[in-house]
């Protein structure tokens, strides 16, 4: 009896362990991004940007700042795909990309300065790396489609050292469907394309490789996860993917019906860089759980696993970030309408 009873409680025990903490979070309309650093949480809300306090037992909302407009502290988005603001959380301050430009913030969200953002703003996202900036724009040459990664000037945000290129959605006329699906309304090619971590660049390419760059923009490893499994883009998903389409953007859809094509393999759903570990997210799904390969920095494979990432719809998956070993992820609650952050282990 005394076995079944200490058997028990080991079982009850595991469970605990694998049950997602779910907590309400107070003063959300549509967020877009989250961002952990340390005891705090920024989430970004299309024009502003909230800052919560983990410090307690549920998230306290201690500062909002930024609204719509174009003065200081004053923040547009895209108008194309209304996806919001993006942000870094450093030590010493926050820096802020929204259309057009570059602001910077004291970490309580006081407005420190602003600079302008001359190229094309809605391809931008400036992430400090070494004593630069990397950002991506894009650009049509010879009838192709590219996206361009730079290293960019810290005083002047004017481009300076192409680091690579990468073929868009668009080549010779011809869409990847797959490609443009996810473009549009969704941040898997809008911000992840690369991360910084310890003033390394990583970059996604072709055939789901990652390109590590040193903080000069030397290329000294690469590595791909095709190298340990390919996923097939089968008859049913192009359907839900055309559908989707269809649904969103019917231009869109008549245009890659006529003059689009899927690839045969999958592509990369996103990557994070987090605590000296790179998590990088497939399209293979189990119920309410998304499959990822953890890599070192260096890209030596740690392990596979699945792991809690919700939908708000069909490719779209609910913001989410990775910090210390855990997943952080809000819902929209459709019953009581209400968001919640739900914390689960990786």
């Amino acid at each position: 009896m005394r076995k079944h009873g200490l058997l028990l409680l080991i079982l009850l025990a595991g469970i605990q362990v694998l049950v997602a903490e779910v907590i309400s979070v107070p003063g959300l309309g549509k967020p877009d991004s989250l961002t952990l650093f340390k005891d705090r949480l920024y989430i970004t809300d299309q024009e502003k940007v909230q800052i919560y306090s983990l410090q307690g037992s549920k998230p306290v909302l201690i500062k909002t700042f930024g609204r719509a407009g174009e003065g200081p502290a004053e923040f547009k988005v895209s108008a194309i795909d209304r996806i919001g603001l993006r942000i870094i959380v450093r030590e010493e301050n926050i820096l802020v990309n929204s259309w057009g430009k570059l602001s910077t913030f004291s970490k309580d969200g006081t407005f420190i300065e602003e600079k302008k953002v001359l190229l094309t703003p809605h391809a931008q996202f400036l992430k400090p790396v070494g004593n630069k900036y990397v950002g991506y724009i894009r650009a049509n040459l010879d009838n192709v489609n590219y996206f361009f990664v730079h290293f960019f000037d810290p005083i002047t945000l004017q481009k300076e050292k192409e680091i690579c290129r990468m073929i868009g959605y668009i080549a010779n006329n011809s869409i990847d469907i797959m490609w443009f699906a996810l473009l549009f309304k969704n941040d898997t090619r809008r911000g992840p394309i690369y991360q910084v971590c310890n003033d390394r660049l990583f970059v996604v390419g072709d055939d789901c490789r990652i390109f590590i760059y040193d903080q000069q923009g030397k290329e000294f490893r690469s590595f791909s996860v095709h190298d340990y499994e390919k996923l097939e883009i089968t008859e049913d998903f192009k359907k839900e993917v055309m559908a989707y389409l269809e649904k969103r953007a019917p231009n869109i859809f008549r245009n890659a019906k006529r003059n689009g094509h899927f690839p045969r393999y999958l592509p990369l759903r996103s990557f994070r860089v987090d605590d000296g570990k790179l998590y990088v997210q497939t399209f293979k799904r189990e119920k309410e759980k998304s499959e990822f390969y953890i890599f070192d920095l260096d890209g030596k494979l740690i392990r596979k696993v699945m792991a809690p990432i919700r939908e708000a719809e069909f490719l779209v998956d609910y913001p989410f970030t990775i910090a210390n070993g855990k997943i952080y992820q809000v819902t929209e609650n459709e019953d009581t309408e209400e968001w919640e952050l739900h914390i689960d282990n990786i």
